[in-house]
């Protein structure tokens, strides 16, 4: 027997299947009939079913359970390669019931943690009272004059009962479970509502904003309106945003999300690549995008002092962005021998634990306040 259960997800009952090799006989049937070729218009789409598999030990099995343990063994059948079948695991329920529970508590905190308001006197634009979800910002220095020149959003989740959470945490379980978009529109319109409220209170003083954005988000549901909307709702000049992206989603990223990349550099929006260096067998992809900023990658800036070809390497990616006339920024500098060693190569800002630690708004207040104070 078979039925729809929602969306895309349809459900097979098999009876009188008395082991596993007769499921993996009926699922094997299944995702054959079900890898296809489809014609649309002059392009042929390949089709293709993942499938989870669940059965009942004995007659006390309550289908609510099946039904849960085969969704999280369809998830993995996508985790591990789509077009195949997976088998529930008992190893792996605690931790699959672990996502499926902070997937459920993530989209709570997205509608507690409700889109925070444009500018106004002394309110913190990163989380309202009774948000879980709130930023932190890390200071980018200038390495000539040390002044702070930007500011890197960073979300954290205050959840009920596990803590504080790094993105780490549970970014994964946004991506698998549709909520990146959402999660991302929150954070820029909060970023953006800060820098926003900065630049009204400091004027050309006000650092600007970089904030993280993943290529799922782009190329779908209008991303540079949206933008375009948070820019104009928060007041902020679109000249004090800047997106990053991870070099990994940079190196594949589709027509769509190309299109969106270079609407946004219309608009004055600049892009950074992030952890950069980590994939540079790709480095033709820097003459496609509209790049900005290089972020070189952590593993390098923590090779210096330690590993000569490590140092070699960094001087190599820093003298590369520069001879593209972008700004390079060394972050995760943790040493003063770090911080020497990429000002020599020639580094544009600075970031890391040694200058400034991830924080509250007001230390960036505190930060800008004093610059203001010294001119």
């Amino acid at each position: 027997m078979a039925g729809r259960l929602g969306g895309d997800e349809f459900v097979v009952v098999c009876e009188n299947v008395v082991d596993a090799d007769g499921i993996a006989a009926v699922a094997e049937r299944v995702a054959r009939a079900l890898s296809v070729q489809v014609p649309v218009g002059d392009r042929t789409v390949q089709v293709s079913a993942s499938i989870g598999v669940a059965y009942a030990s004995g007659p006390d099995a309550r289908p609510e359970e099946l039904l849960r343990e085969a969704d999280i063994a369809m998830y993995r059948a996508k985790a591990n390669g789509r077009g195949r079948f997976e088998f529930s695991d008992p190893g792996l329920q605690a931790r699959a019931l672990r996502q499926l529970e902070l997937e459920a508590d993530l989209r709570a905190a997205l509608e507690l943690g409700v889109a925070p308001s444009v500018p106004g006197p002394r309110r913190r634009a990163d989380a309202e009272p009774e948000g879980q979800l709130f930023l932190d910002y890390q200071p980018c220095f200038d390495p000539q004059d040390g002044r702070m020149v930007a500011c890197e959003a960073l979300l954290r989740w205050r959840h009920p009962t596990r803590g504080l959470l790094s993105p780490g945490a549970f970014l994964d379980v946004a991506e698998e479970r549709a909520l990146m978009v959402p999660l991302g529109a929150w954070v820029l319109r909060a970023a953006c509502a800060q820098a926003a409220r900065w630049w009204h209170a400091f004027g050309d003083e006000a650092p600007e904003v970089w904030v993280n954005v993943s290529a799922g988000q782009m190329g779908r549901d209008r991303f540079p309106q949206r933008v375009r909307e948070v820019l104009d709702e928060t007041g902020l000049p679109a000249r004090l945003l800047v997106v990053e992206l991870t070099e990994r989603q940079a190196l594949t990223l589709s027509d769509g999300v190309l299109a969106d990349l270079r609407a946004l550099e219309g608009m004055g929006v600049r892009l950074a690549i992030d952890d950069f260096g980590t994939g540079y067998a790709g480095l033709d992809y820097l003459r496609k995008l509209p790049v900005h900023v290089l972020k070189l990658d952590g593993s390098y800036v923590a090779a210096i002092g330690r590993d000569s070809s490590g140092t070699a390497l960094a001087a190599t990616v820093v003298a590369l962005g520069r001879a593209l006339d972008l700004t390079v920024v060394a972050e995760g500098i943790e040493t003063a021998e770090q911080r020497a060693a990429v000002q020599d190569f020639g580094v544009d800002l600075l970031q890391g634990y040694l200058l400034a630690r991830p924080g509250p708004v007001e230390q960036v207040e505190r930060l800008v306040a004093r610059q203001a104070a010294t001119g």
